[in-house]
């Protein structure tokens, strides 16, 4: 299961995010700027980069367990505010 994330550039991106040292927590719209920021232009051009926000849910989604294993845990909230619900995503390291 583990090896799912290993040659993955999302979960690398996100375990260099990590690497910095404090959790983070947003939407998915701010952690995939956060991420292909990271990752480069190259590879946020690849078919292997998720196109938008909802793919990158989608993907976390997916993977959280193997993520776990690697140390990192994604955690999903939802949160109400200026009348409409949010999704907020919350990744640290374990």
């Amino acid at each position: 299961m583990v090896e799912t994330v290993e040659n993955d550039p999302v979960a690398d991106s996100i375990r260099t995010l990590m690497d910095q040292g404090s959790p983070w927590e947003g939407t998915a719209s701010e952690l995939l700027l956060a991420l292909e920021g990271i990752a480069g232009e190259r590879m946020v051009n690849s078919k292997r980069w998720p196109g938008n926000a909802s793919a990158l849910s989608r993907y976390l989604k997916r993977v959280v367990s193997s993520l776990r294993h690697t140390g990192i845990c994604v955690s999903f909230l939802r949160k109400r505010g200026d009348g409409r619900r949010k999704q907020i995503i919350r990744i640290a390291s374990l």
